[in-house]
């Protein structure tokens, strides 16, 4: 009888965690430069934004689990010399997942990025220029700084709402904006390399494409920046110890809607990415619209 007891007790503990969700919102430590307003300037600022998902388990699409992902970032640019630009993207984190009646959460500090890039073309300086030109390319590390082994209990946490991944990445990143007179359009263009992290762990590679097209209103020190486009991702599939996990990776294309304010050296903005179309984690996981919004102190 005993012996039984314990049997059972070990299959609770340790298949009650294959049951929960495998498939979930991605994190994965996404990198998103936004708009970058005044280009010829320093800025230091904060800007939150908040992603969420609902996904379903692979094997009852009954058990419906939502993932909230709300990051608060600290962000920075800095010109060393007039062609060169530092981006600077300070995370923290607070992650959570809610499934049936149980609920996760983590709360930190995130990996750190940094990106530096060189304006090829950089035509807008003078005030009789009609078309306004300027293109950047550069590159980057992710640094791994957030926490990647949080546990509950006996079994680790969805990979995708730890705080950090635990590894060191590379990114590639080029911006290239067009603007005359008061109407423009800008393009950005990231790509993030994953490497594997100390348990193995590798988040599958990461591509974000953005363009906007934007309306600028001036009048004295007021400046109003009103912009539609949309957001295109791309995430191949984890693996773990060289092995592909399924249910992971996917893309999607997001509309963008949104409305930067300037008021002298101040900035401050907000915009929605809604979903057009997604597939991600093979249809068991749904993005739902994003939020973001920002302030900024140029200098």
């Amino acid at each position: 009888m005993n012996k039984t007891l314990l049997v059972l007790i070990f299959i609770v503990i340790y298949y009650i965690p294959l049951l929960a969700c495998n498939t979930c919102g991605c994190s994965g430590g996404a990198i998103y430069t936004g708009v970058l307003p005044q280009y010829n300037n320093h800025f230091i600022g904060v800007r939150w934004y908040n992603r969420s998902f609902n996904s379903k388990h692979e094997l009852n699409d009954n058990n419906v689990s939502k993932e909230y992902f709300n990051t608060i970032e600290l962000i920075g640019r800095f010109f060393p010399s007039k062609r060169v630009q530092i981006l600077v993207f300070v995370p923290y984190n607070i992650f959570a997942q809610k499934e049936l009646n149980t609920s996760t959460k983590t709360i930190g500090i995130g990996d750190p990025s940094i990106i530096a890039s060189y304006s090829l073309i950089r035509r807008g300086d003078n005030l009789n220029q009609k078309w306004k030109h300027l293109w950047f390319v550069g590159a980057g590390l992710k640094l791994p700084v957030g926490t990647y082994s949080f546990k509950n209990g006996l079994s680790e946490f969805n990979p995708n709402i730890q705080n950090g991944t635990g590894s060191t990445d590379f990114i590639f990143y080029t911006s290239y904006t067009i603007r005359k007179n008061k109407i423009g359009s800008s393009f950005d263009f990231t790509y993030k390399y994953n490497l594997s992290n100390n348990l193995g762990y590798q988040f599958g590679n990461r591509t974000n494409a953005q363009f906007r097209l934007f309306y600028l209103y001036t009048k004295k020190k007021l400046s109003v920046l009103p912009q539609v486009g949309f957001l295109f991702e791309h995430a191949q599939k984890d693996n773990k110890f060289k092995g592909n996990i399924s249910n992971t990776g996917g893309y999607g294309l997001y509309a963008h809607i949104g409305l930067d304010i300037y008021i002298s050296r101040f900035a401050i903005g907000a915009n929605v990415q809604p979903a057009t179309f997604q597939k991600i984690s093979n249809g068991y996981v749904t993005s739902l619209p994003r939020i973001q919004t920002h302030f900024l102190i140029n200098f």
